[in-house]
This record gives C-alpha cells, structure tokens and sequence, in this order.
C-alpha cells in the first residue's frame, strides 16, 4: 500500500474538486455572489455590462474631465484666498518689526532680540538654585 496519498490514482471527483478549490456547488454559490458584488461596484462607477468598451471610454472620459476640473477648482480658490493673504503678508513685511541681518557668532532668539553665543556660555551655571525665566535673561545681559 503506497504511503503518500498522492501516489493513488485520483479518483474523478477528486480532480473536480482540487481544480475548482471546492465541491462544485459551494464554488458556483460564491462566484454568483462575488459576481453580483462586483456588478453592483461597476454599475456604481458607470460601466454597463451591454456596452463594455464604450462604458470604459466613458469612464477613463471621466475621470480625465474630473482631473481638470480640479485642477480648475483649486486654482480659483487659489486665486480667491491670494487676493487676500498676500496683500496682508507684504504688509506685514514692509511695516513689521525689523530685522537686521543675523551677525556671526550671535544668536537669535524667539523675542527677536539678539544674544550673544559668548553671554550665553559665560552665564553662571546655578545647578542647585531654581532661576526664573527673568532672572535668566538678566544674566544674560
């Protein structure tokens, strides 16, 4: 008697069964559903089982006119939001704080105000003693 099951000669079902991944009815039962599921799908998208090439030249048509017409969308938005957050921006620009070129070997910090990398490192280190934020920056200085 052979050991390997594979070695029997398959019997007529048997191949039936390895080809189609299954007893033939359980198979048929899920390709109809899977059919109707993805029938529902395209019908959603516009393609039309009668007229299969034209509804894909109709999609592709589609999607090529919702490209552009978003491309379109966004740039009268654009347009909309520039006419008001440009002006505002160069104002803000031209009559903000000034701010002179960034010198070398000093730092600038988030007041705007610069400090030098030197004040910085030379600033008394009091590990044990708990410095308020005022009382840091007069060290600085």
């Amino acid at each position: 008697m052979p050991d390997n099951i594979r070695d029997l000669p398959a019997g007529r079902s048997d191949g039936l069964y390895r080809f189609l991944g299954g007893s033939p009815l359980s198979v048929a039962f899920r390709l109809i559903l899977l059919s109707i599921l993805v029938g529902v799908v395209l019908a959603a998208i516009g393609l039309d089982p009668w007229n299969i090439l034209t509804s894909i030249r109709r999609l592709f048509q589609s999607i090529w006119d919702f490209g552009f017409d978003a491309i379109n969308w966004a740039w009268r938005y654009f347009l909309l939001g520039a006419v008001i957050v440009i002006p505002i921006w160069l104002l803000s620009r031209l009559f903000g704080a000034p701010r002179g070129p960034l010198i070398p070997g000093r730092v600038r910090s988030r007041c705007n105000c610069d400090l030098s990398a030197a004040a910085m490192h030379s600033a008394p280190a009091a590990a044990s003693t708990p410095v308020s934020t005022s009382a840091a920056r007069a060290a600085i200085f």
